[in-house]
């Protein structure tokens, strides 16, 4: 049986979600609550906020010059994949299922030292706030090109963060539900934009697990069938999974050497 505290965790979620632009929400896990939503761009220090959009601009032309004959993509897909293959962009990953968020917030969750967090977001609240539009920005339909977006006229670039639905042609993105938001040049994190007054505008929500509920969310995720191998459908992904069950296999071993002792 899952928990009274697991069961309102889960409420609340279902509360908020009640709440959204046409019942849609995102989702972000990360496994320490006291990170805060800042995208692999906004980690590096920098004096000066165009100088982002021209490392990020740097980068892109890098990626796409030197990998074309593994990559065949450009515009906001190789965006999209460079952000999933570790290179710092202004994206930040979310996903449409609560299920993936967790997992993710679980993943090397140090219980012992800190909470984890799943963060709750109304992407369409956020584009009315960032933009004044009561959708989400879709490369290809709503944004065209890329480097057009992240153009150096100052007053065309959104100073907050904005949601981004990408078109699903890469097997993780699929696999994760993947969807992102999109850093602005203000240099912050999400959940300080607007002041941080989008916590109080039913826009952003913190949901801390703490550690006594750890096994309530392993118990979630395993009746939800997840594993890495699931959300990474590729030799690393299977790699992962694959070290766990030798980890898993080790340590009975130890046991049962124990046992003979």
């Amino acid at each position: 049986m899952f928990s009274k505290k697991w069961i309102e965790l889960l409420n609340e979620v279902q509360d908020f979600q009640e709440k959204t632009v046409d019942n849609k929400i995102w989702f972000r896990g990360q496994n320490n609550a006291s990170y805060p939503l800042n995208s692999g761009l906004y980690r590096v220090p920098l004096n000066d906020k165009m100088h982002y959009l021209k490392l990020e601009r740097s980068a892109y032309t890098f990626y796409l010059r030197s990998g074309a004959t593994l990559h065949n993509a450009d515009n906001w897909e190789l965006l999209f994949i460079m952000q999933h293959h570790g290179v710092r962009t202004r994206l930040l990953d979310w996903s449409e299922s609560f299920t993936v968020a967790l997992y993710f917030a679980c993943l090397d969750w140090k219980h012992d030292q800190n909470d984890c967090v799943v963060w709750l977001l109304d992407p369409i609240k956020l584009n009315i706030h960032s933009a004044g539009k009561d959708m989400l920005f879709a490369p290809g339909k709503s944004v065209n090109n890329y480097l057009d977006f992240i153009n150096f006229n100052e007053s065309e670039i959104f100073d907050t963060s904005v949601a981004l639905y990408p078109v699903k042609n890469n097997p993780r993105i699929i696999a994760q539900q993947g969807v992102f938001t999109m850093q602005g040049i203000n240099n912050m994190p999400l959940e300080k934009e607007f002041d941080g007054e989008l916590f109080n505008l039913n826009v952003l929500k913190k949901i801390r697990i703490t550690k006594n509920l750890k096994e309530d969310a392993f118990k979630y995720l395993k009746l939800n069938g997840l594993s890495h191998s699931s959300l990474f459908p590729d030799l690393d992904g299977l790699a992962m999974d694959t070290n766990k069950m030798l980890v898993e296999k080790q340590k009975k071993i130890i046991d049962s050497y124990l046992i003979e002792a």
